[in-house]
């Protein structure tokens, strides 16, 4: 390991550390700009994903440490502060991944970068906030440039932490509630735990400021006009950061748009999630998408904080005690599931929307579009689909439409692939949902979230409760295998996951990618020279996954390719006669907008 990569892994790590270790107190302190109580949350994923985005880069130079950190913790960040923490983190990599090393005229000029990458993105920079405090650390920096790099750290986590005090007297919100700006104090720990990482040591506790008891003024605050924090990526050459910008300023409040082509990062506070995203589409892939409902956050931690006893259920709320049956259970599904009538199979099951989008053209995946006339239009070329994750209240209103089920489990598409089970989420934590819901996340799609859901079914048929139930789901859901054939590359490049260089020499040698999911993330898993190697590779696949002789549930999906999927199937039989395959599928327009016609996958449920 090189020196570079040793400073940058032990600062990375320091730093999530120590954000990690005061993330509870983070959030407590959490009123500005609203208290969401999610600050220390936010910095917490943010630094954890830099650290994590350096130890899995292999780069060891200096330079490419330093673009790493910048993309580690743009692609990462979390929420408002996370989304600075990433420019204060990528102004400070660029600068030391410059010079020959870190020394106290480096770090200034590192400091001063960050400082000015923090502010640069921010419509109207906020005074008491951790602007302040990268400013006022950046400008103790330049005061003992030149001092020995030990002596000159000492000095600027000192005015750090003053700094951070000073907040409390400079927004009015602030010295109401007798607290500092949290962000300011988060950075500050980050600094420190960075510093400490740098020298081999761990921080030691909270700054006094951090530590101090929290007031009643504190609790009970004016919660935001608008409903949802919504955060997502841009990911394309076509990204215009000022143009996006724009177009959101007009939807809500604590905007921030940063990074640069070919990936941006965008926070808004909005009572129109969907819309946000939706400005973004046309410009490139979007992915990380993640929307709170900062009303509930606000009552969490008034609840919290007033010590009140409460019960926080697994994400969407739970009904009560009580046998679950299939009479008063139903279940929810979204249309990747690729089941578009569950009712007319199971009467508990039901699904919601995904939105597909050809230019101004808004169709519901399942509803107002199938799969034949999808494909049809998907070879006819023009611009290319892009698709939406359900609103809150499509959710809300099948919650609705499920008023005489005492239960309603929800198995959304992947977290880590849609919004959709955000949405879900928020959608149960209204009254209207009446803690009734639980949202499950199968990680995991189409044919495999049906498998989870037959599973579930079984269960609720036998009679069960909410323990068994969720026991048996979280085996469940580590079993799940998935191999997933892409007949051809056009359809990724027109979506954004890949270069029209890597289509063209792809399609040049007949090389065909190969998928897998892995936790939740839709992944390479091998490449195949064509689609007769293909099939090999999914008969290795099956033989890895299903021992000989052990039970096993198969899904299998298809996108326009009946005599593909009829391959698989007959495959299943001879390969693994044992294993049952409880569901065929024909790939909805949602999952094949990435995929394109000829797509074939192989989801298997391992048995006990």
């Amino acid at each position: 390991m090189t020196e570079a990569r040793r400073i940058a892994l032990a600062m990375a790590r320091g730093g999530a550390a120590a954000v990690e270790s005061s993330r509870g107190r983070l959030n407590d302190l959490n009123v500005y700009p609203v208290p969401d109580g999610d600050t220390g949350t936010n910095l917490a994923e943010t630094a954890r994903e830099l650290a994590a985005g350096l130890e899995a880069d292999p780069g060891d130079t200096r330079e490419a440490l330093a673009a790493a950190a910048t993309r580690s913790a743009l692609r990462g960040a979390s929420g408002n502060s996370g989304a600075i923490l990433s420019q204060i983190v990528g102004g400070f990599a660029g600068v030391v991944g410059d010079s020959r090393g870190i020394d106290s005229k480096t770090l200034a000029r590192a400091l001063r970068a960050a400082t000015d990458a923090a502010y640069r993105p921010v419509q109207h920079p906020i005074e008491g906030t951790m602007l302040t405090v990268i400013r006022e650390m950046a400008e103790a920096a330049e005061g003992v440039a030149g001092r020995p790099l030990e002596e000159a750290v000492e000095v600027i986590l000192a005015e750090g932490e003053a700094s951070v005090v000073r907040t409390q007297g400079m927004l009015d919100v602030l010295r109401d509630a007798g607290v500092v700006d949290a962000g300011a104090a988060g950075l500050l720990e980050f600094a420190r735990g960075a510093f400490a990482g740098l020298r081999g040591e761990e921080v030691d506790a909270p700054i006094e400021a951090i530590a101090a008891p929290i007031s009643l003024e504190a609790i009970h605050l004016e919660q935001s006009r608008y409903r949802y924090c919504t955060a997502f990526l841009v990911e394309g050459d076509g990204v215009d950061r000022e143009a996006l910008e724009s177009s959101l300023m007009e939807m809500g409040d604590c905007l921030l748009v940063v990074g640069e082509a070919p990936l941006v990062k965008v926070h808004v506070h909005t009572d129109d999630p969907g819309r946000a995203i939706s400005a973004a589409i046309g410009m490139g892939a979007i992915d990380r998408v993640a929307i709170a409902n900062m009303h509930v956050q606000a009552q969490e931690r008034e609840r919290r904080l007033a010590g009140e006893r409460h019960l926080t259920a697994i994400p969407g709320g739970r009904a009560g005690d009580g046998r679950m049956t299939a009479e008063n259970t139903a279940i929810v599904l979204d249309s990747t599931a690729d089941m578009p009538d569950p009712a007319s199979e199971h009467p508990n099951w039901r699904s919601v929307p995904l939105t597909v989008r050809f230019g101004d053209e808004q169709f519901r995946d399942g509803i107002d579009i199938h799969p034949a006339g999808f494909y049809a239009r998907l070879r006819e070329g023009g611009a290319h689909p892009s698709t939406a994750a359900p609103s809150p209240g499509a959710y809300a209103a099948v919650y609705e439409d499920l008023s005489d089920f005492a239960h309603v489990v929800v198995l959304p598409v992947s977290s880590q692939v849609s919004a959709s089970a955000q949405a879900a989420r928020i959608a149960a934590e209204t009254p209207e949902a009446g803690g009734r819901v639980t949202v499950l996340d199968g990680l995991t799609v189409s044919a495999g979230t049906v498998l989870l859901a037959l599973g579930l079914q079984r269960l609720l048929e036998a009679g069960t409760d909410m323990p068994e139930l969720e026991a048996w789901f979280a085996a469940a859901r580590d079993r799940v295998s998935v191999l997933i054939y892409v007949d051809t590359l056009e359809y990724l490049r027109r979506g954004g996951r890949i270069g029209r260089t890597s289509e063209v020499v792809g399609s040049a040698l007949g090389v065909r990618p190969l998928l897998t999911i892995r936790g939740g993330r839709i992944e390479p898993y091998k490449r195949a020279l064509g689609r007769a190697a293909a099939m090999r590779e999914f008969d290795r696949f099956l033989r890895t996954v299903v021992p000989d002789g052990r039970p096993a549930s198969v899904g299998l999906a298809h996108a326009d390719d009946a005599a593909g999927v009829e391959r698989l199937r007959e495959m299943v039989q001879r390969t693994r006669p044992q294993a049952s395959i409880d569901r065929v599928c024909e790939i909805g327009a949602v999952v094949g907008t990435h995929g394109g016609p000829g797509t074939l996958g192989m989801l298997v449920l391992a048995g006990e």
